[in-house]
């Protein structure tokens, strides 16, 4: 009986001791678990308590101030760097600060945000009545002037326009007329023709430039009219032509040649404009 009896005891004993042992997979959830609970914890306060903007820097030269850049942008300091809209601050940027033409915005931890700009350049003013509205490359409307032409910007006549708020694209009345002022743009700047006063499209057909307020150089239209520019270019930079005034026609075309005629004539105020 005290043999069975101690059998017994000792049996139980290693049913407890069984009972005891720590279970691994338990360890391993509360493991999961707290390890959870931190991340929320720290992703809260991530988006609450730490990652304040502290300081709001501006990278590159406009003729816009820092401060109105910063004061354009609503970007201030104190608000949570992730919470932070950097693509509506660029966008805002854009429409109340014309004359920027690139926006980067970046976010740099713990606590800085930097504005990186780039100044838009006029290639071009289209005169409506006494108001000039000065546009970029890409037709965005830089500003409207009144009275008096951007100095050493091309004044263009006889585009009309429909809508020519600053800061917005420019909505043109013709899509022809639009397309045919991209051609001669890129293609003054390809030919590296300076000194354009006006550039008129009163006549579709008859597409002019004047070149430093005493040539008009005639085109004829568009067709053809790198080769028509590079022709130009040669005759307008020719020392004969020095202090010569009166008309360039390039408007005819035959295979890879140009036929070139000069008249000398005097040029109408149409003709010039006081961008010099």
């Amino acid at each position: 009986m005290k043999e069975a009896a101690r059998r017994y005891r000792s049996g139980s004993g290693k049913k407890q001791n069984k009972r005891r042992k720590p279970n691994p997979a338990s360890f391993m959830l509360v493991y999961i678990a707290l390890s959870f609970l931190a991340v929320v914890i720290l992703i809260v306060l991530s988006f609450t308590v730490f990652f304040k903007v502290a300081d709001i820097k501006v990278i590159g030269k406009t003729r816009y101030s820092e401060a109105e850049i910063v004061k354009a942008s609503k970007l201030t300091t104190g608000n949570n760097l992730f919470m932070t809209n950097v693509n509506e601050a660029k966008k805002i940027i854009k429409q109340k600060l014309p004359y920027i033409d690139e926006v980067k915005i970046s976010k740099n931890l713990p606590s800085e945000i930097r504005i990186n700009v780039k100044e838009a350049v006029p290639i071009g003013q289209l005169e409506k009545g006494k108001d000039y509205i000065v546009l970029d490359a890409n037709n965005k409307v830089l500003e409207v002037l009144h009275d008096k032409p951007m100095k050493g910007c091309p004044v263009i006549r006889g585009i009309l326009l429909n809508e020519d708020k600053p800061g917005s694209v420019a909505v043109f009345k013709d899509d022809s007329q639009k397309n045919n002022l991209k051609i001669m743009l890129d293609g003054l700047k390809k030919s590296e023709i300076t000194k354009i006063s006006v550039i008129s499209f009163i006549e579709p057909l008859n597409l002019c430039a004047t070149y430093h307020n005493k040539i008009v150089i005639e085109f004829g239209s568009v067709a053809d009219l790198n080769l028509k520019l590079q022709y130009a270019k040669a005759i307008i930079e020719h020392p004969k032509s020095a202090g010569r005034t009166g008309r360039l026609n390039v408007s005819i075309v035959s295979g890879s040649k140009v036929s070139n005629y000069f008249e000398t004539v005097e040029l109408t105020p149409a003709q010039t404009a006081d961008v010099f």
